[in-house]
């Protein structure tokens, strides 16, 4: 990855399926977690949406200020009890880190 696409902004979008008998517990910790998130690395959740057909699914897109953010956040992640708590919330996710192209020629 070049040095441009490393302090390029980024998103990242997460499709997460919440364990059922957890849900109420995941949606209070991911309100904890986005006020973290926003404060020390300038990430913000643009959008939630939930499946209609599974309740306990969710897609999330953040607002990565740049690459070496993530890679900060992934850090954090490792050390933090917070990520701990919400990922103990997690049945399974699926995680892909996106950038902004145009289809101009």
């Amino acid at each position: 990855m070049s040095t441009e696409e490393r302090d390029a902004p980024c998103y990242l979008h997460a499709v997460v399926n919440v364990k059922p008998e957890r849900l109420d517990e995941f949606r209070g910790l991911m309100v904890e977690l986005r006020k973290v998130l926003q404060e020390r690395f300038g990430v913000r959740l643009e959008r939630v949406y939930r499946a209609t057909s599974k309740q306990s699914t969710f897609v999330n897109l953040w607002a990565i200020p740049s690459g070496s953010a993530l890679d900060q956040i992934m850090k954090a992640a490792a050390e933090d009890p917070l990520f701990h708590s919400v990922d103990a919330c997690i049945e399974s996710e699926q995680v892909e880190v996106v950038s902004a192209v145009t289809y101009d020629e």
